[in-house]
This record gives structure tokens, sequence and C-alpha cells, in this order.
């Protein structure tokens, strides 16, 4: 009898912080995790290859695509990071920026996925095109 009073109370605070939070256990299906209902094939470095061969100067690093950019100055760069920023929240997929002064260092991987995906080299295609 215990143990059953003590597993109600634990399933009403956890409903209870669930509401809360506007938490739904429903939002655990795995298809919320894994590319809307689809899992996303990941590229190594051979597979890859190709598809970069499209994208001017990127290279596959690290279960990622890397590429540098260099502005005129520091303006410039922060003016394209906020452009790729823009373009990646439209997609949802965010990349890894870092900046110095008037250089930009890009990587996308697909981190759900554990590598590069379509996603990855559809996200370059449009960061080529602001470049």
């Amino acid at each position: 009898m215990y143990e059953k009073g003590v597993s109600n109370f634990g399933n009403y605070i956890l409903s209870n912080l669930a509401n809360k939070v506007n938490f739904s256990w429903n939002s655990l299906k795995l298809s919320n995790f894994i590319g809307k209902d689809k899992i996303m094939t990941t590229y190594n470095e051979n597979s890859a290859a190709a598809l970069l061969q499209n994208l001017n100067d990127w290279q596959y690093k690290d279960n990622g695509i890397e590429k540098g950019f260099k502005f005129k100055d520091f303006t410039q760069a922060l003016g394209f990071i906020v452009k790729v920023g823009v373009l990646a929240e439209k997609m949802n997929h965010h990349p890894e920026l870092f900046n110095v002064y008037n250089k930009v260092n890009i990587r996308l991987t697909t981190h759900d996925s554990g590598g590069v995906t379509d996603k990855d080299f559809e996200l370059a295609q449009k960061i080529e095109n602001l470049f």
C-alpha cells in the first residue's frame, strides 16, 4: 500500500509539473527528434566528397563540414553572421559560428544524426549564395 501511495503521489507531482511547464509526454515521440518522421542519412568523408565539389572551399572534418570566410572588417563579418543566422533559423538548422575580427568560420553538422546530412549541404549552399 505504501508503494502504491508513493507511486500515485509521484505521478500526481509529475503530471502537475508537466502541466505547469506546458509539457506533453507525447512530445517525446522518436519522430520529434529524428527529422520529422524520417531518419536522416549521414555522410562520411568519402560519401560527402561528391557533394563538397559543388561547394567552394568547404572541407569535411570530424563529422562536419567547415569553411572559413574573410571580410574587409568586423562590421562586414558580423553582418554576414546575422544573415547566416536568419537562414539557419528559417531552416531550423543551426551552425557553429566562430568570429575573430574580419574572419568567420562556420561548421555544419546535424547533431541529432551524429554527422553530416543533406540539411548541412543545403544550408552550406545557401550560405555560399550569401557570400
